[in-house]
């Protein structure tokens, strides 16, 4: 009798256990989607678009239709790197790809002069050193209580005090705008203030705000960094500020 109490014990077991307690959980996988164009809008194909990870491991996306890149990639932290011939390279700060979430990232490269200049030329050591002439400088920030960062690009700042001016960045002598990233957070206006101490932004004119799923025109937007992400505010209160 006792022998056959076991047996049963174990087919119970076995017959209601998750399959998940005897096979290898599935790994979870995230899909990424990035739409790349240039300035005028136009779609921008064969170029170099991966997500890398801390480890610096690259994970190359396949081209699709349109300037559409895609892959379907394990949950993490990553950058994306966008590299393209003629084009300053992108690299976007680190965002996190949750499981089984769907990211649409929408992404403007711009023309950037390339200088090419030979180390030790003639030597058998010779090496080919490429730098690029960015349009743009970068803030990186790190904000209160969270592992992403804030990531500025932009022509000119002025600085006062917890207030950050940022004005539009230029390539080809035509004005290219400020763009912001926080995590999965992406804003692109003429013109954008962040104040330091409470981590809030003002962005004006030719707004597109992103979020990872969508994508939105506005003529200006007020926001607050707050945890892994940035929700909107009314800008009266950002107003008195200024």
């Amino acid at each position: 009798m006792k022998l056959l109490a076991v047996s049963s014990l174990v087919f119970l077991i076995f017959a209601f256990a998750p399959p998940s307690a005897f096979l290898q959980q599935k790994e979870q996988k995230a899909e990424l989607r990035v739409k790349l164009v240039i300035a005028d809008g136009s779609p921008v194909k064969l170029a170099k678009v991966v997500l890398r990870s801390e480890s610096r491991k690259d994970l190359p996306l396949k081209e699709g239709k349109e300037g559409v890149y895609g892959i379907n990639a394990p949950a993490g932290d990553y950058y994306l790197v966008v590299i393209k011939n003629s084009t300053c390279p992108e690299v976007r700060g680190m965002f996190e790809i949750k499981p089984y979430s769907k990211v649409t990232f929408d992404i403007t490269i711009h023309s950037c002069a390339k200088k090419n200049k030979m180390i030790h030329p003639g030597a058998k050591t010779e090496i080919l050193s490429t730098t690029y002439s960015l349009p743009f400088r970068e803030d990186v920030i790190q904000v209160r209580h969270n592992r992403f960062k804030v990531q500025v690009k932009y022509g000119e700042r002025d600085v006062a005090g917890n207030r950050v001016d940022y004005r539009s960045a230029r390539a080809d002598n035509t004005p290219v705008g400020v763009t912001l990233y926080y995590n999965l957070i992406s804003i692109h206006s003429d013109s954008l203030i962040f104040f330091t101490d409470d981590e809030t932004v003002i962005a004006s004119g030719n707004v597109m705000l992103g979020n990872g799923e969508t994508t939105e025109k506005l003529e200006r937007v007020c926001l607050r960094i707050e945890g892994a992400s940035a929700g909107t505010i009314d800008c009266g209160s950002l107003d008195v500020r200024k």
